[in-house]
């Protein structure tokens, strides 16, 4: 049981790394924003904005990919930390590594722009958001374990739900990884729907007897 000095600081500490989480999203959700095609100075082989996106249709399934994963992980992201009284060394370096993740998510979104359709690129976006939710997970299961770190205010039944919120998405995108050698169109079609599927099972299998 930590001193009450320890809980101060605990608390202090949680409210840095909340700072620093949202300064990394929000960075990581402009810059993939800033990924969409724009047209280059002079290049006017299109007459439209349609006949522009079109060519580069690839490009913006990617990029849609991307910029709705993180939005999930982040709202996912603050519904963990909504929970939280305080932290520790040990779960400010997962959530530290899962910073990390985001941020090579990001570059593997960026490197799947200039390789779009590329086995790779696909395959290395999968595992960047695999880790991205796994250690999102991770982080969440520590905080959660004899509730070392969680407010009295949550309930078991609250911890569940929350983690079935947060198990379907690195599984989506642990499957992904094998899709992808189908091609670039079943790659992109499956995050969507394996979100859906996976999230249904998830929550079928997680669900309370009796309710």
């Amino acid at each position: 049981m930590p001193t009450p000095k320890g809980m101060e600081h605990g608390r202090r500490q949680l409210r840095r790394l909340e700072f620093l989480t949202d300064v990394i999203f929000a960075i990581a959700i402009w810059r993939i924003f800033m990924l969409l095609p724009r047209p280059g100075e002079g290049d006017r082989s299109f007459s439209t904005i349609l006949e522009m996106y079109r060519g580069d249709a690839a490009v913006l399934a990617i990029v849609l990919i991307g910029f709705v994963l993180m939005i999930v992980y982040w709202i996912q992201n603050n519904a963990v930390f909504g929970t939280l009284e305080r932290t520790d060394n040990r779960h400010t370096v997962l959530s530290i590594l899962q910073l990390c993740s985001v941020l090579l998510f990001l570059y593997a979104v960026r490197l799947g722009v200039e390789f779009d359709g590329t086995l790779g690129a696909m395959v290395f976006e999968s595992i960047a958001a695999a880790l991205m939710g796994g250690l999102g997970l991770a982080s969440w299961l520590y905080a959660t374990k004899d509730r070392r770190l969680v407010t009295d205010a949550v309930t078991e039944e609250d911890v569940r739900d929350l983690t079935v919120r947060l198990l379907p998405s690195p599984v989506v995108a642990v499957l992904t990884i094998g899709i992808a050698f189908l091609g670039s169109l079943w790659w992109t079609l499956s995050w969507f729907v394996l979100g859906a599927v996976v999230g249904k099972l998830t929550r079928k299998r997680l669900k309370p007897a009796g309710t």
